[in-house]
């Protein structure tokens, strides 16, 4: 039962990550200042916590691909 608990946290505070991490990106992309490197790091920070929480959750990737492969 304490694993459970933990692996929610885990999710939480990733999910945490992912809402500020989207808003400063959208933010930046209101504002016009698009441009740069430390948008593109955001970004990629944003794909790095989605994959982390598909891992958490069970999902690799591998299986999703072959599911829709046949």
């Amino acid at each position: 039962m304490q694993m459970h608990n933990y692996l929610d946290y885990e999710l939480s505070e990733l999910i945490d990550m992912l809402a500020e991490h989207t808003a400063c990106y959208t933010h930046m992309m209101n504002e016009g200042t698009h441009q740069g490197e430390s948008f593109s790091q955001i970004g990629e920070q944003i794909l790095a916590i989605q994959k982390a929480i598909w891992t958490k959750m069970g999902f690799n990737g591998q299986e999703q691909r072959k599911s829709e492969t046949g």
